[in-house]
């Protein structure tokens, strides 16, 4: 638990520390947000949907704090030796909790930092003709971090993509979605 106590408060400063320089100032302390990402997750090389969907909120007019669900989606591979089929299918999902510092390039743009601790939930099936499939889930806490742009199409609502790693060796997502405030 300390581990994982250290390693979000220091991110949080990591992401928040050029916070106070010009620019910096986006968001209305204690405003909320609403955000949805789709696009796609990389396995190592291999590829599914990614959904991620999660809230924010304001604790300083530069930085957020951030509460995400990344669903992975479904990567999965067969193949046929000898007149037996070999089946795998990997899924993955994360909660995250992060620290987000905005910078305001002013016309509507803006770039973004993400840093914080996901919980990563994996599940990997393999199956044998014939056979009942084996499933293995493993769980476990790694820092995530990320960058991503902005752009501002009304008044609380902003576009945006990003590029995310999450702690998984050679998993990625990269995004694009919407973030509305209220």
């Amino acid at each position: 638990m300390k581990k994982v106590v250290f390693a979000l408060v220091i991110s949080a400063a990591a992401v928040s520390a050029p916070a106070f320089a010009e620019g910096f100032q986006d968001g209305v302390v204690g405003s909320k947000y609403v955000a949805a990402d789709v696009g796609q997750i990389s396995y190592g090389g291999n590829s599914a949907t990614a959904l991620d969907v999660g809230f924010g909120y304001q604790v300083h007019p530069a930085v957020a704090v951030e509460v995400d669900y990344l669903h992975g989606g479904t990567y999965s591979t067969s193949y046929s030796f000898f007149g037996t089929t070999f089946s795998n299918d990997y899924k993955m999902s994360a909660l995250q909790v992060m620290a987000v510092g905005h910078y305001n390039f002013g016309n509507g743009w803006g770039a973004y930092a993400k840093a914080g601790i996901a919980h990563n939930m994996q599940k990997d099936t393999v199956g044998i003709t014939g056979l009942p499939s084996t499933s293995i889930t493993s769980n476990s806490n790694d820092l995530t971090y990320g960058i991503g742009g902005t752009y501002d199409v009304a008044e609380n609502i902003k576009l945006r993509a990003q590029y995310m790693e999450t702690g998984v060796s050679s998993v990625n997502t990269i995004t694009i979605g919407a973030q509305s405030g209220f």
